[in-house]
C-alpha cells in the first residue's frame, strides 16, 4: 500500500521536493517487506534520477544492504549478491568516503570479500579432489592474486605448483613454489615441497 501511494505521489507531483522523498521511501518500504531486489533497484532508481540528492549516500548503502540480504548462509551456493554488495559499499567509500556509514560499509565489503575467497577455494578444493588440475589450477591462481589478505596463499600456491607440475607446467609450478618458499618459508609441508621441487626440478631438466 505504501509503495503504491509513493508511486501516485511521483506521479501527480513530479516537480514537488518529496517526489524525490517518495522515490527513496519505495526502497525504503521494499526492504523493509524483505523484498530486497526490489529494493535494490529502487535505489537505484533514486540514484538514477537524484544523483546530487543529499539522500544519495544513504540509497547507494541501502543498495548495499539490499544485496546482503540476499547471501546465502554457506558458501557452497551462489554468491552474486556479493559482488553487487560490495560494487555498492565500494562506490559509497569511493563517492562519500565521510559518511556516516562509510565504516560499516568498508567491514562489509571486507567481509563478503572473504566469503568470496572461501567460495573460490571451496571451488578449487573440489577440483583438486577429482584431479581437474587444470581446473583447480585456474582457481588457485585467482586466490592468490585476489585474495591475498584472508589466509589462504600458503595452502593455494602449494597446490598450484602441485597443479603446474602434474600438467606439465613445470615454469610455472617453480614460480609457484619459489613464491611459496619467499612468504612461507617454514612450511607444514616441509617434505612434500621438497618433494615437489625434486619432480618440477626434474621436469625443468627434460630436453624440450
Amino acid at each position: 500500500e505504501a509503495v503504491e501511494r509513493f508511486r501516485i505521489l511521483k506521479s501527480r507531483y513530479p516537480y514537488s521536493k518529496y517526489a524525490a522523498l517518495a522515490a527513496l521511501k519505495i526502497g525504503d518500504a521494499h526492504f523493509q517487506e524483505e523484498s530486497y531486489l526490489e529494493a535494490a533497484s529502487a535505489y537505484k532508481v533514486f540514484r538514477e534520477l537524484y544523483p546530487k540528492h543529499e539522500m544519495a549516500p544513504y540509497a547507494l548503502y541501502r543498495t548495499g544492504e539490499s544485496y546482503l540480504n540476499e547471501m546465502p548462509s554457506s558458501v557452497d551456493r551462489d554468491l552474486d549478491p556479493a559482488h553487487s554488495a560490495i560494487e555498492a559499499y565500494e562506490q559509497l567509500l569511493r563517492d562519500y568516503p565521510n559518511d556516516e556509514h562509510a565504516k560499516d560499509a568498508k567491514k562489509k565489503s571486507h567481509d563478503l570479500k572473504r566469503k568470496l575467497a572461501e567460495k573460490e577455494d571451496y571451488v578449487a578444493n573440489f577440483y583438486w579432489r577429482r584431479e581437474l588440475y587444470q581446473a583447480a589450477a585456474g582457481r588457485y591462481a585467482f586466490i592468490v592474486e585476489n585474495y591475498g589478505d584472508f589466509g589462504l596463499n600458503r595452502d593455494s600456491l602449494y597446490r598450484l605448483a602441485f597443479c603446474y607440475e602434474r600438467m606439465g607446467e613445470y615454469r610455472k609450478a617453480a614460480d609457484a613454489l619459489t613464491r611459496l618458499d619467499n612468504e612461507f618459508p617454514e612450511g607444514r609441508e616441509g617434505k612434500d615441497r621438497k618433494k615437489l621441487w625434486t619432480l618440477i626440478n626434474a621436469g625443468l631438466e627434460k630436453p624440450e
